[in-house]
């Protein structure tokens, strides 16, 4: 085998992409954001790839080296000679740890799923075994999430008056569209910037993110409550376009001012009689930090069974 670092280029970017064509039967992942890249790492043998990733820094995390867009062989020689070279990198840079899987920041792709089922809508898809793989070379978890599937159904709203509180708060809320994706930026930026591994995102990388989702997005599933012309809470939810029936939770959040406590909850009891209306029968909150308050929230809305794990490495 071979093992180096070599530069992106649209050659290299397409050989990847075609081994993921031929490794993948269905919901096939794309190589993403390779422009935040500044190289890449490949162990080839025979002159074809058996392992892969793109190599990220970040100012939030200094002494971090970000390995993203991993994918490889079943080959345990093959992933320990690419984890081999990253340390190299990592070294030559000045690092102490390696990161991943994280295209960049938390803003893209990352995470694995350590019970991977059939992925859902927008979640990340990858080959099971990856997991494994980073355990035998050593990593260690750095970051625990889970994301819970529950029925939808009317016995999951409390006897609470959503509609009193919002009106005794002064919260009104605007409708969803494109040009929401500005205020909803600096809200994200402003909210999460406590978060484990948060790093700012500029508003129109984030605008670029969203930007092709945007014509299967449902308005009526996205609440954006305002308090006057300050946004002031979030409810962001997509349809599974893989499962009819199914709607997936991404974003709850609100501003952290005491005035607005209780507004998670009260954002999720509207979103529940909504999604009810329109004839979803299940939800998924995604991607809920092990010791994010929305997990909580979930939690009391009957979302015990955490039916995925996902995890972030680090050595």
């Amino acid at each position: 085998m071979t093992t180096q670092s070599e530069p992106i280029s649209d050659t290299l970017l397409q050989e990847m992409q075609e081994w993921i064509a031929q490794s993948y039967t269905s919901q096939k992942p794309s190589v993403s954001n390779a422009s935040g890249a500044f190289q890449a790492i490949t162990v080839r043998e025979n002159g074809q790839l058996q392992a892969f990733c793109l190599c990220y820094e970040n100012p939030s995390f200094p002494e971090c080296l970000m390995l993203g867009n991993y994918q490889c062989t079943t080959s345990g020689e093959a992933a320990a000679a690419l984890f081999q070279e990253a340390d190299k990198t990592a070294g030559q840079r000045g690092k102490k740890h390696l990161l991943g899987p994280m295209n960049g920041s938390t803003w893209h792709a990352h995470r694995f799923t350590e019970n991977l089922k059939t992925p859902y809508f927008l979640e990340f898809n990858h080959l099971p075994y990856y997991p494994q793989q980073w355990v035998e070379a050593g990593f260690e978890v750095e970051e625990r999430y889970v994301s819970q599937e529950v029925p939808l159904e009317e016995s999951l709203i409390p006897p609470v008056d959503d509609d009193a509180f919002f009106q005794q708060t002064g919260i009104s809320f605007h409708p969803f569209s494109a040009d929401s994706l500005a205020p909803v930026h600096a809200f994200c930026n402003e909210v999460f910037a406590q978060n484990n591994l948060f790093s700012p995102i500029a508003q129109d990388a984030f605008i670029a993110l969203y930007q092709p989702v945007l014509p299967i997005l449902d308005p009526e599933l996205i609440d954006l409550a305002y308090d006057g012309d300050q946004l002031a809470g979030l409810f962001f939810a997509v349809p599974d376009m893989y499962q009819p029936g199914r709607v997936i939770v991404k974003t709850l959040a609100r501003h952290p001012a005491e005035k607005y406590k209780g507004m998670a909850q009260m954002l999720s009891v509207r979103f529940i009689k909504k999604a009810l209306k329109k004839g979803f029968t299940s939800m998924i909150h995604a991607y809920m930090h092990v010791e994010n308050r929305s997990n909580h929230v979930s939690t009391n809305f009957g979302g015990g069974d955490n039916t995925r794990h996902h995890v972030l490495f680090k050595r």
